[in-house]
């Protein structure tokens, strides 16, 4: 990928398909090295905190049918070894992020929309998993609804339903505040349509207020105690606060921790 986008030569769609050719490596790579591992038993189930191994692992281009959508899992076991090894790809493919990126960025500028979109989404989805709830999880969800309506000549009621569903909810994630804040941080990024929309189907299918953290609908491990997820969005403290705080935490140092300043500032 390094290579290609210092290659000067190469500009705006031949650039776009050089990197897609990358990225299409990645995942390919990615997908592999993770089925032989799981076959071959190479990973420690044990170092995995919030992740669990599948049962059963599937072959990689299994995986590939249902995660595009040409195949859906069987019920049951396949069902749930495809939710673990998928977890499994997205933490992996993490570390080649800036790869995806990259081909996502190309995109931009040549009109090819529904590629665009789904190069975003593949962003979307590995941000999601390594790093939920972050600004830059939430902001790559931010592209991807653009695209997305851009493809579907701005259908946020029909084909962009989901990517707009999705953008909210990561949205709201990062930041609180719901259709406020998304309003407030990308008035200039989409039509005052859209954000009518998003606070009809915030009101429809979400069903919490708009200033908390509630984090419904995320994994158990991610999800906040009641008495915080109930709780108003942080405000970060006044300058004044922060002094008296500072002020308080060095009179409250110990006799040893004073007596050995002493000693140091009189060598």
């Amino acid at each position: 990928a390094a290579k290609v986008l210092a290659d000067y030569t190469l500009q705006g769609a031949a650039k776009a398909s050089a990197l897609d050719d990358v990225a299409q490596s990645a995942v390919s790579s990615v997908s592999l090295a993770l089925e032989a591992a799981l076959k071959a038993g190479r990973i420690d189930a044990t170092q995995l905190h919030y992740l669990s191994l599948p049962k059963e692992a599937l072959a990689a281009t299994r995986m590939a049918m249902i995660r595009e959508g040409f195949e859906k899992p069987s019920a049951g076991d396949e069902e749930r070894d495809y939710a673990r090894q998928e977890s499994l790809y997205r933490v992996l493919l993490g570390g080649l992020a800036n790869v995806l990126r990259s081909h996502a960025m190309a995109l931009r500028g040549l009109n090819q929309y529904v590629d665009q979109a789904q190069s975003w989404e593949r962003v979307a989805n590995v941000l999601s998993e390594v790093i939920p709830g972050s600004e830059l999880s939430a902001l790559v969800f931010v592209e991807v609804l653009s695209a997305r309506l851009l493809a579907t000549h701005l259908d946020y009621k029909g084909a962009s339903r989901g990517a707009l569903r999705q953008c909210l909810q990561q949205h709201h994630r990062a930041y609180g505040g719901a259709v406020d804040s998304l309003k407030a941080l990308e008035s200039q990024t989409f039509a005052d349509a859209i954000f009518r929309g998003a606070q009809e189907l915030w009101s429809k299918e979400f069903r919490y207020p708009n200033d908390n953290y509630d984090l419904k609908n995320t994994s158990s491990w991610y999800r906040l105690p009641e008495q915080v997820s109930s709780s108003p969005a942080p405000v970060p403290p006044t300058q004044t606060e922060a002094s008296a705080s500072s002020t308080q935490n060095t009179s409250t140092a110990t006799p040893a921790a004073a007596a050995t300043t002493t000693t140091a500032t009189t060598t």
